[in-house]
């Protein structure tokens, strides 16, 4: 028997349970979990703003070490496997047989299944999400080797913040030279910021905390504005004189808030790229002057989860960039299972960048 964090609904303590261990069966692993991350799609189903199916072990961000192989012995890109070895995984997978996925728009599917978001923990084989000692992998479950001298913080974000913010800012064609303004600092935006930085961009963050932007600032931005201390045509005034009054290339929408996508638009120069990826929450709505957007050509992208090789991406650009950037102090604060409500109330706290659990 292994234990288990369940939500059974929101705003109500998760309850640890034990559960059996499932067979490994064909090309299915087991792995053991070492970190698992509270993700803010996490504490939108914690808090009720997005509806799952319950009782669901939830978790999804997340690294471990194999347990337990069946007849799979290589990971993705070939690299040899054994019982042991450290691994990310792609925590979703498609179907490959509905319309989009016929046009190779995987991340559209309409049947998608994904770990520790849509899989009930009461059906087999129940460890389902990572926020449990062990979760099972599925055959459809791609996963990655992770070099041993990686340690767990600085990898444990790869499979979701860091790989979703490739896979947005790759749809949303950021090339080298442009100017980029992150709106969230979080673990998302602080990504976004080096990711950005990487590919040679000027970048310029917003938030309501000085502690993110502080953050920000040592995962790469160029200009950090607290937001709260401006009114809002003083801020966009600011914002644009700082990019030659033109605006940015490119904005990115972090912060979940559609209200805020406006604002965004406003300080993106014509012809510019607004990147949406923050909002997932139900009912989410917002006002956009159309006029303005299809006079200054601009374009609004969305942007959700990512394509497979945005893992591989994930991992390469943590090898090549972690002695530039600190990705082992993404992780703020950790939590054992049995503490997972207090994670909760942290991570909701906007003073941590990502809290983990260790089971």
């Amino acid at each position: 028997m292994v234990k288990g964090a369940v939500f059974l609904k929101a705003n109500y303590p998760f309850e640890i349970k034990d559960f059996d261990i499932p067979a490994i069966e064909n090309n299915s692993l087991l792995v053991k979990v070492s970190m698992s991350n509270i993700c803010g799609s996490d504490l939108h189903f914690w808090k009720g703003e997005v509806k799952i199916p319950t009782p669901i072990i939830l978790g999804h961000e997340a690294v471990g070490r194999i347990e337990k192989l069946g007849k799979r012995n290589r990971d993705m890109m070939g690299n040899k496997v054994k019982e042991g070895d450290k691994v990310i995984y792609k925590y979703f997978y498609h179907c490959n047989h509905c319309y989009p996925c016929s046009l190779g728009d995987y991340t559209a599917c309409e049947n998608r299944v994904a770990l520790g978001v849509n899989q009930r923990c009461d059906i087999y084989p129940y460890l389902n999400g990572a926020m449990a000692e062990y979760i099972y992998l599925r055959g459809e479950n791609i996963f990655l080797k992770v070099p041993e001298d990686i340690s767990d913080e600085e990898v444990s974000s790869a499979n979701c913040a860091l790989a979703t913010i490739i896979q947005a800012l790759y749809r949303g064609n950021l090339s080298f030279g442009d100017n980029v303004i992150v709106m969230g600092a979080g673990a998302l935006g602080l990504y976004a910021c080096s990711f950005s930085k990487a590919l040679g961009a000027k970048v310029l963050c917003l938030d309501l905390s000085d502690y993110r932007l502080k953050s920000a600032e040592i995962f790469g931005a160029d200009v950090t504005i607290n937001s709260s201390s401006y009114d809002q045509e003083d801020l966009i005034r600011d914002v644009r004189k700082r990019f030659g009054d033109m605006g940015a290339d490119v904005v990115i929408g972090l912060t979940g808030s559609p209200k805020l996508v406006d604002l965004g638009l406003r300080m993106l120069r014509k012809g510019g790229r607004f990147i949406e990826v923050g909002t997932i929450s139900d009912n989410s709505y917002g006002s956009l002057d159309f006029g303005r957007m299809v006079y200054s050509s601009q374009k609004i992208i969305t942007s959700l989860n990512y394509e497979s090789w945005c893992l591989v991406k994930a991992l390469r650009f943590i090898e090549r960039y972690r002695d530039r950037y600190p990705f082992k102090d993404m992780v703020s604060h950790k939590f054992e299972l049995s503490k997972i409500d207090e994670a909760f109330k942290v991570a909701d706290s906007r003073k941590a960048r990502r809290v983990a659990i260790i089971p």
